[in-house]
């Protein structure tokens, strides 16, 4: 199967056309967990992986200090644009979080619901955690919002199953945008699960258009992703509930883990 677009690397195309106007599909708890987060770390925050701005657009308006980074450029663009229009001009960033490498450093980094787990390979999700980690100032926190997918523990879980999302409605033409989602493989043994999606444009009296991509999303153990980020450097690690101040000891639906830089830590 060839597929036009690896969404585990990038958004594009299509497919950053529909999260755009989507605004992703994020519970919307996050957005006052995570502003709080950024209000309690003060100074400088960074949303690493920050889309078309569903979370950083928000936080400027709330008149915080926020830079962003993504690795698609259409949807950088597409937060810029929504920046503009409430005056504000954002330092936005075309990069991989693995391959983060920026010039500030930051009271609080956050991760928000999926992304982390888009990093196929164990070493990216530890090369991500490393970078964050040396772009922290000292005292500095890093939250990872995380899941379990249901396949990691029903062992009935089929492959194949079919899903829908939109569709979203382009407001200067009315195209619509629709996609249709498919478990392609469960790779139990490394966590991973490869997933199927089409995405479907249609624009009154032009031909439909398709893209095909491919998307993976890797699981974690709970202890397992705690000690990830031990061995990254973070201390103190913590897990939050649900988005909440309450703790969490195993995975029971959304859990936000987030980890410190220790004071004494060296500055890179």
């Amino acid at each position: 199967m060839n597929y036009d677009l690896n969404l585990s690397e990038r958004y594009d195309g299509v497919a950053a056309e529909f999260w755009g106007l989507m605004g992703g599909n994020t519970p919307e708890a996050d957005l006052a967990f995570f502003e709080q987060a950024i209000r309690d770390g003060g100074g400088r925050a960074l949303d690493l992986t920050c889309g078309s701005g569903k979370h950083l657009i928000p936080y400027l308006q709330a008149g915080l200090d926020v830079e962003g980074v993504d690795s698609s450029q259409p949807m950088l663009d597409a937060c810029q644009r929504r920046a503009a229009a409430i005056g504000r001009k954002p330092a936005l960033y075309c990069q991989l979080m693995q391959a983060l490498d920026l010039p500030h450093r930051y009271h609080t980094i956050f991760i928000s619901v999926g992304s982390f787990h888009l990093l196929k390979e164990r070493e990216e999700a530890m090369e991500t955690l490393r970078r964050c980690h040396r772009h922290l100032l000292p005292g500095g926190k890093l939250f990872v919002a995380a899941y379990r997918p249901e396949a990691a523990d029903d062992p009935n879980h089929r492959e194949g199953g079919c899903g829908d999302m939109g569709p979203v409605t382009r407001p200067e033409d009315g195209a619509t945008l629709t996609v249709k989602c498919w478990v392609e493989k469960i790779d139990s043994r490394n966590q991973v699960i490869t997933e199927r999606r089409r995405y479907v444009l249609t624009q009154p009296g032009k031909a439909t258009r398709t893209e095909e991509a491919v998307l993976y999303q890797r699981w974690y153990d709970f202890d397992e992703l705690k000690a990830l980020y031990v061995s990254a450097g973070f201390t103190d690690v913590f897990v939050h509930r649900a988005f909440s101040a309450e703790p969490a000891t195993e995975w029971n639906g959304w859990l936000v883990f987030r980890g410190t830089k220790s004071e004494g830590a060296n500055q890179h």
